[in-house]
């Protein structure tokens, strides 16, 4: 067969798929494996490298309506939509701004029974320590002014007890490896390059090395906020949400870190962690919060280089450390302006 009447076939069952992916009752729950499989058989036999772009993400699309009950969403074709868009964007912002709202894709008892596990079990978000160092003394806690609104800079939390336990159980297994599989996570953006490549040559794997160097001692650091309802009221009290506006939402995909490939619409990671994004708050704020709502952990991953045996166990308590080190920055810039 030549390549123009191979093209004309490919196209022909780009053209079919898509009127099924597009029809008014969506694709059918009854039988995703079949959909699915049909799919991925396709893209493994396609010959261009557009052609398997464009059925991966067909294949994408089954794929995502697979991890909900029929009853908990509302529109399949914007879920799937929403799925395309993270699995394909080109740039931050020229793709994102078509997101669709989750409370359009998702019911409200969906909704709120997801946020009830956050309120229930509280939340906590992982950062390096360049980023935690930064945060609340030069940075505020999520970004405050994302071309999209304050929703683009959102923070990521997984429930609290969930990390917790995965930070004892990651202490003594690959460490921060652990976590990055876990979490859904690139290595390269926790572990520094030099143990990347020792654990590549080490164990002949292939894991993908960064330009990090800013971790040698392979920490993480923990952010808790153990009654994120209680938070939210007092946000309220000081004007900084509505009376109704929830501080944390189901993640759309519109935030800065719902990264391509690895994002998930519908509130669970791609390793089938719970996760959940709680909205930016300004420096002052965070810091006020500081031992009130808002705490932090310090954790020890030595496991992470394969060269070493022995383990961790648990979080050391930094939040007064931090506490201090952010309003001692403030008051110095403060003292300087004066």
């Amino acid at each position: 067969m030549d390549f123009k009447s191979q093209n004309k076939n490919q196209t022909e069952k780009f053209e079919s798929i898509g009127k099924q992916e597009l029809s008014e009752d969506g694709i059918s729950f009854s039988s995703p494996e079949k959909d699915l499989s049909q799919l991925q058989n396709l893209a493994s036999n396609a010959d261009r490298l557009n052609d398997v772009k464009q059925l991966q993400a067909m294949a994408n699309g089954r794929n995502i309506l697979q991890r909900y009950e029929a009853s908990d969403v509302k529109d399949q074709r914007k879920l799937r939509e929403n799925q395309n868009l993270t699995d394909n964007y080109d740039s931050w912002d020229e793709q994102r701004k078509w997101v669709n709202p989750v409370d359009e894709i998702f019911t409200a008892d969906f909704l709120a029974k997801h946020k009830k596990k956050f309120d229930d079990k509280g939340a906590a978000r992982w950062d390096t320590p360049f980023v935690f160092e930064n945060t609340g003394k030069n940075w505020d806690f999520g970004k405050m002014d994302g071309e999209l609104g304050k929703e683009q800079g959102a923070k990521f939390f997984g429930k609290l007890d969930s990390q917790e336990a995965l930070a004892n159980d990651a202490q003594q297994k690959e460490g921060l490896f652990t976590m990055a599989e876990k979490l859904s996570v690139e290595p390269k953006d926790w572990i520094n390059k030099e143990v990347i490549e020792k654990k590549n040559r080490i164990e002949n794997k292939q894991i993908k090395i960064g330009n990090n160097d800013g971790n040698p001692n392979n920490l993480m650091y923990l952010t808790k906020i153990p009654n994120p309802e209680t938070l939210r009221q007092k946000l309220v009290q000081r004007s900084e949400l509505s009376d109704h506006e929830q501080y944390l939402r189901l993640p759309s995909g519109i935030e800065l870190s719902a990264f391509k490939k690895e994002f998930k619409i519908g509130g669970k990671t791609k390793g089938g962690e719970d996760e959940i994004v709680g909205l930016p708050l300004v420096k002052k704020v965070f810091n006020d919060l500081l031992g009130d709502e808002i705490f932090a952990d310090k954790y020890e991953f030595p496991r992470t280089d394969p060269e070493v045996s022995g383990g961790a166990t648990g979080g050391q308590d930094v939040t007064n450390d931090k506490k201090f080190d952010n309003m001692k920055a403030t008051y110095g810039k403060q003292k300087n302006q004066a």
